[in-house]
């Protein structure tokens, strides 16, 4: 097991940072989330054979790039939007009880088990649609698979920021839309609470 100030270190994390280490068991990897900003994710290989401070491949002494989820000007124009008023697609409501922020972290958004496998299948990332704006925000995609038969599926950066964003608070509620097959993007309505203003 390797320090925790060599991996911080070794990671660029030059002053105390609030981080999420996330176990993912297909790949036997750990990733770093920095909760503040969502984007971080460092990659970190279990090397059971060896308790060094490098724990990347000896042809891979850096980190891979962040996930970013801005979306650039190419991914834009070549994003085709989706229309959600169809049949085909899922409906679920959401209601923030604690305001993100102030001592609370944003948690990751879970995509209801019952449809998450069939809708995103092996996706990693999705695009975010506002219903309130033309915003396109890019969502990474996290697997926990909890058994064989259990397993779930959360958005992260991108959600993270598209939070943030919004000022959502205690009370507001979300109605998310998402396709019932090869979902590419999924739609966000957000519903004020009495405590938003």
């Amino acid at each position: 097991m390797s320090s925790r100030i060599i991996i911080a270190t070794q990671f660029g994390l030059n002053e105390p940072t609030e981080v999420i280490l996330e176990y993912l068991g297909s790949d036997n990897r750990f990733e770093i989330h920095d909760v503040n900003t969502g984007i971080n994710e460092i990659p970190i290989e279990n090397n059971s054979e060896t308790d060094n401070a490098t724990n990347f491949p000896a042809n891979n002494t850096t980190p891979p790039v962040p996930f970013n989820p801005i979306m650039t000007a190419s991914e834009i124009n070549s994003f085709q939007r989706v229309d959600f008023n169809q049949d085909n697609v899922h409906t679920w409501i959401k209601k923030i009880n604690i305001t993100p922020g102030n001592g609370n972290n944003i948690q990751p958004l879970n995509i209801p088990r019952q449809f998450a496998l069939q809708a995103l299948g092996d996706a990693t990332s999705i695009v975010l649609q506002s219903i309130h704006s033309n915003e396109l925000i890019k969502c990474k995609i996290i697997t926990a698979k909890r058994s064989e038969t259990h397993v779930e599926k959360y958005l992260s950066s991108g959600w993270h920021k598209f939070v943030k964003d919004n000022n959502i608070k205690a009370g507001d509620k979300f109605i998310f839309k998402l396709p019932h097959h090869n979902a590419t993007a999924i739609q966000a309505e957000i519903v004020r609470g009495n405590n938003s203003n």
